[in-house]
């Protein structure tokens, strides 16, 4: 059976950086205490993505997430309406916008004040 090592698991990048840089991070590596370059580079990028569940829970909880389930919720309860009236009674309603054309309406109305 092949022996597995934790390392089998990352993926290989060149990567080119200006001199300065490269110095930078060496400095900061030695001043962190990692044992490498890799390690103060993965330590770094890693700090810039936020971790998943934090990113998600902020993603649904967002404005236009909120406003796209409101649609949505908006548009499913006016289709559940329709189906309901007969094709008759829909013939003879006035024209008018869409709940979801209505609502992007107040929403630019909104972001205009």
């Amino acid at each position: 059976m092949a022996v597995s090592y934790p390392s089998d698991r990352l993926k290989k990048v060149l990567l080119r950086i200006p001199e300065d840089m490269h110095a930078a991070l060496e400095k900061s590596r030695k001043d962190s205490g990692r044992s490498s370059l890799t390690a103060e580079v993965l330590a770094r990028l890693a700090s810039t993505f936020p971790d998943e569940e934090n990113w998600q829970a902020i993603a649904q909880n967002s404005p236009a997430m909120q406003l796209e389930k409101r649609v949505h919720s908006l548009e499913t309860r006016v289709s559940e309406l329709e189906a309901v009236l007969s094709p008759q009674h829909l013939e003879n309603m006035p024209e008018r916008p869409s709940a979801s054309t209505l609502m992007v309406e107040q929403i630019r109305k909104r972001l205009k004040t």
